[in-house]
């Protein structure tokens, strides 16, 4: 379905910009529509396996 399409599209946005970027997560939640940080949270770590603070400890390369 085209919604899963868009929401898989947003997250993989969203993992692009806390690996690649120094943006508060509040920043690229917005950027990449979501409006609540509770329901970015969710969808981010059911699609990742990971909270987005978690990703970005993890992966960003500019913290290493």
């Amino acid at each position: 379905p085209v919604i899963t399409y868009l929401i898989q599209l947003r997250v993989r946005l969203a993992a692009l910009m806390l690996r690649d970027t120094e943006l508060s997560i509040t920043e690229i939640l917005h950027r990449v529509g979501f409006n609540d940080h509770t329901h970015f949270g969710r969808t981010f770590r059911k699609h990742t396996g990971y909270s987005p603070r978690e990703y970005r400890k993890h992966f960003c390369w500019m913290l290493h």
